[in-house]
């Protein structure tokens, strides 16, 4: 993910949360398929995590949801990367 988008994330978890009440709330995907089509889809875990981890260090409190309720498709693991290989053990 940008580590400038992450960056801008954080200065806004940060500068906001004077004003707010330290509460994110994540909506992920429930769609296992591409449409009718036999295409595997899935949530991306990095884009997932990477927002999490920097709301979590900046003092938020993280709730996810899903249309569906229940598990989500998680996909595009990398456990080569740090972050996702400590958080998906």
């Amino acid at each position: 993910m940008n580590k400038l988008f992450l960056v801008l994330l954080a200065y806004i978890a940060w500068s906001t949360s004077i004003h707010a009440q330290n509460k994110i709330l994540f909506v992920t995907s429930n769609q296992d398929f591409y449409g009718s089509t036999t295409i595997s889809a899935s949530n991306h875990f990095g884009e997932i995590i990477e927002p999490y981890e920097v709301f979590i260090q900046a003092g938020y409190q993280v709730d996810f949801i899903s249309p569906k309720g229940g598990a989500i498709p998680i996909g595009y693991l990398n456990t080569s990367d740090s972050l996702q290989k400590k958080i998906s053990l």
